[in-house]
């Protein structure tokens, strides 16, 4: 629903997206969701003007050989990119046995699907299929994207946090780490994919705004302290995970491709329980990645009286501490996705 009123039709019949992209040049939102009906799985594409999601532009249905999990998408100046992972809706496992109803299936063919932009909005295209450039890719799963680009060449490089499950996926944790393709849209061809870091298990990744479907030097993640279980108030997931630092990650020295160049760690006994979010610095330039990162951590050290405070940090220089620490009147326990609203977009 939207603002008390249900959608309209051109935009039902899929499960809304959890994550979207909202291009830095046009304004544009795009986001891809997902049916685990049977028969006829698919999933869509939606794009939305600028002025919000009563501003519906186009929908893009896509048929998907088995049920899939599609959580979040990414794109550049000139496409969309699809995840259709290893990640498979399986209703069976929620209705008989009770379980939560993804699982991993490692041999369903997993791949990554590229879309102009420009595609979305061409009437006279009128197989949805032939718009798709499908690229086969080694059985993966990517909960989150980092970010996409198109490099001079025009190939397409994204990235993301990736994971390596074997037997099941979210009842039980599986640690993810950087992860990158090179996609060739004009061969439909894979390059090169593969870990660009190892050395620290992330979660929830974010590049600046402004340079989203960009070249960026920068990007960032939260890093997994720990994880386990079982937790005591749920079925499901089963294990749960502890934050305790934000890793900012370096693209612009070929040597240290990847690499972890800084970060910030909590106290003892802190935990972030928000994603971290970037907020440009006002009037930087758009390709200074020049901002802060926000998100909300609370002191466990006494459970009886927990606190919980907004921190800011410089996004340039997250060694150097916080450099605002804001407390919040009542504490959060866990929160995980944020997002930042400029006071002059807030609603009245």
């Amino acid at each position: 629903t939207l603002n008390g009123c249900a959608l309209s039709d051109p935009i039902s019949g899929c499960i809304f997206p959890a994550h979207g992209r909202t291009c830095p040049n046009t304004g544009e939102f795009f986001c891809v969701s997902y049916s685990s009906a049977l028969p006829g799985c698919e999933a869509r594409i939606d794009v939305f003007a600028p002025q919000g999601l009563d501003n519906h532009i186009t929908s893009m249905p896509i048929s998907l050989p088995k049920p899939s999990m599609i959580h979040d998408c990414a794109i550049t100046s000139n496409y969309i990119c699809i995840l259709d992972s290893s990640l498979k809706v399986d209703a069976v496992q929620m209705l008989v046995y009770d379980k939560f109803p993804v699982v991993v299936e490692n041999d369903k063919k997993a791949r990554i699907g590229l879309v102009l932009r420009k595609d979305l909005t061409d009437s006279h295209l009128e197989q949805n299929d032939k718009r798709i450039i499908w690229i086969q890719v080694d059985p993966y799963v990517a909960l989150h994207a980092l970010n996409a680009f198109e490099r001079r060449d025009g190939t397409v490089v994204l990235r993301a946090f990736k994971s390596e499950p074997r037997l099941s996926y979210m009842a039980d944790y599986t640690l993810s780490a950087l992860y990158e393709w090179v996609l060739d849209p004009f061969t439909s061809s894979l390059i090169s994919e593969g870990y660009l870091n190892t050395e620290e298990a992330v979660e929830f990744p974010v590049v600046d705004p402004r340079r989203v479907g960009l070249d960026h030097r920068r990007a960032f993640g939260s890093r997994v302290k720990n994880y386990g279980g079982p937790l005591r108030d749920f079925k499901t997931p089963q294990q749960g995970i502890l934050l305790d630092a934000i890793l900012s990650f370096g693209f612009d020295d070929e040597a240290n491709y990847g690499s972890i160049v800084d970060s910030y760690k909590l106290p003892p006994e802190h935990y972030f329980v928000s994603e971290p979010t970037f907020v440009p610095r006002v009037a930087s330039p758009s390709d200074s990645e020049q901002g802060y990162i926000l998100a909300l951590a609370t002191d466990t050290s006494d459970l009886q009286n927990l606190q919980t405070h907004l921190y800011i940090l410089d996004a340039q220089n997250l060694a150097s501490g916080p450099l605002a620490l804001l407390r919040l009147p009542v504490p959060v326990t866990y929160g995980i996705h944020s997002a930042f609203v400029p006071e002059d977009r807030l609603v009245a």
